[in-house]
């Protein structure tokens, strides 16, 4: 893996980790977001052990794309705090040959937009970037970076991104989190 990696696979389980009860949204729309509270997406046995660990959820967002090819833009998640999110515990049902592209971030600022749900993010063409980084993520559930420039190129079927969102409490850096994810002994590092 380069300087630049984006992406650890965890040593963390997502078996079960989704409430029996819980399905995914149904939508005709090609590209959706929704957020939902952990208790009402996740097993309360699966955040329980995320607590144990120190990474209990605080909520999860799901991320729909329905359709071929690469986003035109790239974008950095924001969450209507000063303090932009570094990093989120992601997942993927279904997608087959998708994959997650970073780019370096740019030296200019791109205006704020808001998703359909009201969450800030910032965007860019990707165009206009160098790419960094890649990665399939799939049913593997994935630390990712979320303060760089990401897309998602789609594979051949609809994707459903789940991405877990902790009560720890938001580090400074990349490096940061990378650093406490390796004293717990979480990152699967090849």
């Amino acid at each position: 893996m380069s300087d630049n990696n984006c992406w650890y696979k965890l040593k963390i389980s997502v078996e079960n980790a989704l409430k029996p009860d819980w399905k995914l949204p149904t939508t005709e729309e090609p590209l959706l977001t929704w957020q939902y509270q952990a208790t009402d997406m996740f097993n309360t046995n699966w955040i329980s052990t995320m607590r144990d660990i120190g990474l209990e959820p605080i909520s999860g967002l799901v991320f729909y794309r329905n359709y071929t090819g690469l986003e035109t833009c790239a974008h950095i998640d924001g969450n209507g705090a000063d303090r932009k999110p570094v990093f989120a515990l992601n997942w993927v049902i279904g997608g087959a040959n998708s994959t997650l592209i970073w780019y370096k971030l740019p030296d200019y600022d791109a205006s704020p937009r808001f998703t359909k749900i009201q969450t800030p993010y910032q965007a860019w063409l990707r165009k206009d970037l160098e790419e960094i980084d890649r990665v399939h993520i799939g049913s593997h559930l994935t630390l990712v970076r979320i303060d760089k420039p990401h897309a998602v190129e789609m594979g051949t079927e609809p994707r459903w991104c789940i991405s877990v969102r902790t009560k720890l409490p938001e580090p400074s850096s990349w490096e940061e989190i990378l650093e406490i994810l390796r004293e717990k002994q979480l990152l699967i590092e090849t």
